[in-house]
């Protein structure tokens, strides 16, 4: 009687006869590599101290998104309260944050830092694109309450969000 052997068995038995029992098999991982980063344009020491009063009012608006906090509030123009939140306004909006916003969008503005902005688009204005933005998770989504960009501008002695 003649015994046929199918075609893969052919292959399979030399690949697992050099294999050997003596542990030729690499079993090793490959070394690990740092997750890139978000690269931002450089900002000099100069701008980045200057901005810093804007920045660190975005950066408690959006934290105060975050927790529903209706002092955030406070660091809106009155023009911008209204064209983003409407007749409401925000101090009515902000405490139901949670039940309006994402649980991802929230998470993400638990998080969120205001590295950098631009000076412009007037004398007295910072500009902060939400792409400047630096999170923790995965990003929130702009729209509606999140702007694609902010213009902060110093009134007064107050810095405030205009746009």
């Amino acid at each position: 009687m003649r015994v046929r052997l199918p075609i893969a068995a052919l292959v399979l038995v030399p690949l697992l006869a050099s294999c050997g029992s003596g542990g030729d098999i690499e079993t090793s991982i490959p070394p690990l590599t740092p997750e890139p980063t978000i690269t931002l344009p450089p900002q000099d020491a100069a701008s980045e101290r200057r901005s810093l009063p804007a920045r660190t009012v975005l950066y408690r608006y959006l934290r105060s998104l975050a927790a529903g906090d209706p002092r955030g509030c406070g660091h809106l123009a009155p023009a911008y309260d209204r064209a983003t939140f409407g007749s409401g306004g925000c101090r009515n909006w902000m405490p139901q944050a949670a039940r309006r916003l994402t649980a991802g969008d929230l998470n993400a503005l638990r998080g969120v830092t205001v590295p950098i902005a631009s000076e412009g688009p007037g004398r007295a204005d910072y500009t902060v694109h939400f792409t400047d933005l630096q999170w923790r998770t995965e990003p929130a989504q702009p729209g509606d309450v999140l702007a694609s960009s902010y213009v902060i501008r110093r009134t007064g002695t107050r810095w405030l969000i205009v746009a």
